[in-house]
């Protein structure tokens, strides 16, 4: 027989009964795991509040049913949490696996019959928050054409945690005149000191979403903009991303995220990367000369980096920023209290090996 998710809530349905076995808390069309990896092998998948070696007969599920292979699954805490109540689970609004988001699964049902996924933040809260919410659509800044540039150029190049911050560092505090930002995270002390005392007098443009909380953060995206606010005064000129989750915003361009990460400083030059303002991917740390910090680099990510000093290209860039300011200014709603502040970021624990090398900036 075919093994398609209908043929297998078909199956589903007409053994219930067979599944429904003490501990088993739901069931749903899925993959079958072999040697702790997912095969293409269809099977029905139950989750158990825990696996238990040794059970009576009458206790044990059936390792098949119509020629389908049950695969069992123990359910993590917050998946327990879950298949016991999904309505109460849903009214967290727990939207990333940080927040304690589980993986849902449409066909996925409890032993009662209740769908977790009908009542999942993820779907059905949020998607309520932004069901009045228009979409727009992305428009490109006019009479700026993609064409490529051939000219000299000067790059600097650099990875995190080896050296990101060292050489982003001495870019900001260069600033002439203006920096205009378009980023996903800025959650960083020691950047928005930084910009802070190297812009004091002068012009900050930023373009910046509002992602669920990193576990390094010295503050929230919110505390970071009224920090800079109060340091900079009329200096700063934020607007938030046009991101469908976004509260701030009453329409949206991009469904889940504003994922860019640039700095154009004074029209002429502008950092790229791979990394956001955060202390996870900028950490004010120079492993490669210090023992505390080669260690401490365990804990981040890995980020490359360039600086090109290229006006033409720094133009670019710096129009299309300004163009995504200027739409997602005339969307974004009353700011919100930026809220208490955050408490010492904890350095989680961490597996990796120690590096084998450092790369210095070039």
């Amino acid at each position: 027989m075919g093994t398609g998710v209908t043929d297998l809530s078909s199956v589903i349905d007409q053994h219930m009964q067979e599944l429904a076995k003490p501990g088993a808390l739901s069931v749903r069309p899925g993959y079958k795991v072999k040697n702790d990896w997912l095969t293409d092998t269809r099977s029905i998948v139950v989750t158990v509040e825990h696996k238990v070696a040794h059970l009576s007969q009458d206790q044990m599920l059936p390792s098949h049913v119509d020629g389908v292979p049950v695969d069992v699954r123990q359910a993590t805490p917050e998946k327990r949490e879950e298949l016991a109540n999904a309505t109460g689970f849903a009214s967290d609004l727990r939207l990333a696996p940080d927040l304690g988001a589980v993986p849902h699964f449409p066909e996925e049902r409890t032993m009662s019959g209740v769908r977790p996924a009908a009542a999942a933040s993820a779907h059905a809260a949020l998607a309520r928050a932004v069901a009045a919410k228009p979409k727009l659509d992305y428009t490109p800044p006019d009479r700026l054409a993609l064409d490529p540039v051939e000219a000299d150029a000067t790059l600097h190049i650099s990875a995190s945690p080896d050296s990101g911050w060292i050489m982003l560092k001495p870019f900001l505090k260069a600033t002439g005149r203006s920096l205009t930002v378009g980023l996903y995270d800025f959650t960083s002390g020691h950047i928005e000191a930084v910009i802070a005392e190297a812009l004091a007098g002068k012009l900050l443009t930023l373009v910046l979403d509002h992602p669920a909380e990193d576990p390094t953060a010295d503050e929230t995206d919110a505390q970071t903009v009224a920090e800079l606010r109060t340091a900079l005064g009329n200096g700063v000129d934020q607007a938030w991303a046009l991101t469908r989750p976004a509260p701030e915003a009453d329409a949206w361009i991009f469904p889940t995220a504003y994922h860019i990460k640039v700095a154009v400083r004074d029209h002429t030059a502008f950092w790229l990367s791979s990394g956001n303002w955060t202390n996870f991917n900028q950490p004010d740390i120079d492993p490669a000369s210090s023992a505390t910090d080669a260690d401490a680099a365990r804990h981040c990510a890995r980020d490359w980096h360039v600086i090109v000093e290229q006006a033409q290209l720094a133009n670019v860039f710096e129009q299309y920023i300004l163009h995504d300011k200027t739409i997602a200014a005339a969307h974004n709603l009353p700011p919100a209290s930026a809220g208490p502040p955050l408490p010492p970021p904890v350095l989680g624990s961490t597996e990796t090996a120690p590096f084998q090398r450092f790369f210095e900036s070039a």
